[in-house]
């Protein structure tokens, strides 16, 4: 049993912070894949992919509200000074993983832009190539049939 809660506390906080960590590892790889199927164009897929997303973000929005409630409940007594470093580490790369999950949304974002922006152009162009189409076929003024003189 341990002497002090507060020593409790921080290995508690140590351990989310590792789970912390892995959750990010996860959301950077699911970026990464998130970013080929938008670039593929794999819309079933991409669903699939963001419903396993916002599994992964929600659990790294408990941990973060753990990893918060710890950090208010007052001061921390590590049980040894490597566990404290050893801490410290992760929640600083937790911090640039973080970062780069951030970077990799904000690239998926701009390439479903441009590709949303891409296939509306397409259908604009579709469209307007099916109402010239349509206007072409049309017969609704007789005038044009009298123009031909047959006797030519």
């Amino acid at each position: 049993m341990t002497l002090h809660p507060h020593a409790d506390a921080a290995s508690r906080l140590s351990q989310l912070v590792d789970e912390k960590f892995h959750l990010l590892v996860a959301l950077l790889e699911k970026g990464e894949q998130q970013r080929q199927m938008i670039e593929t164009g794999d819309a079933t897929a991409l669903l699939h992919l963001l419903a396993e997303k916002q599994t992964l973000i929600s659990d790294l929005q408990r941990l973060q509200d753990a990893i918060s409630t710890i950090q208010l409940a007052g001061e921390l007594v590590w049980p040894s000074p490597e566990l404290r470093g050893r801490c410290q580490a992760a929640a600083q790369q937790c911090n640039a993983l973080g970062q780069q999950v951030l970077e990799m949304e904000a690239v998926c974002e701009r390439q479903a832009t441009t590709q949303r922006d891409a296939m509306a152009k397409q259908i604009q162009e579709f469209s307007n190539f099916n109402s010239r189409s349509s206007n072409s076929y049309s017969l609704d003024d007789e005038t044009h049939l009298a123009e031909f003189d047959e006797s030519s």
